[in-house]
């Protein structure tokens, strides 16, 4: 979830500023990922779910749970080409720590 705000002629980011709006969204991305992970459908949620859990300042538990998941063999692909696994939470840590989110 991302929240802009048009200020000065540009587009501000200001999603971090409505925390229960944030945890709000996890809590449907969670519910979406447990709903979906079976038939290997979960990991856009997941990774939803983590960015907004980084957004909040939980990156640790994030990275607990995704390893976790992992550990468990939930983190599937349904398609067999998408990364999975530990590798998913890798390219998943990476992008979220790349594009700001957080450590």
């Amino acid at each position: 979830m991302q929240i802009w705000r048009f200020a000065g002629g540009r587009f501000v980011d200001v999603t971090r500023r409505y925390p229960a709006l944030i945890a709000s969204d996890a809590a449907r991305q969670w519910q979406a990922y447990l709903a979906n992970r079976r038939q290997g459908f979960g990991l856009g949620a997941i990774a939803a779910w983590a960015a907004d859990e980084y957004l909040l300042g939980m990156g640790a538990h994030a990275r607990a749970t995704l390893g976790a998941q992992a550990a468990a063999g939930e983190l599937r692909s349904s398609d067999g080409f998408t990364p999975h696994g530990s590798t998913f939470v890798h390219h998943l840590e990476r992008f979220l720590t790349a594009k700001g989110y957080g450590g």
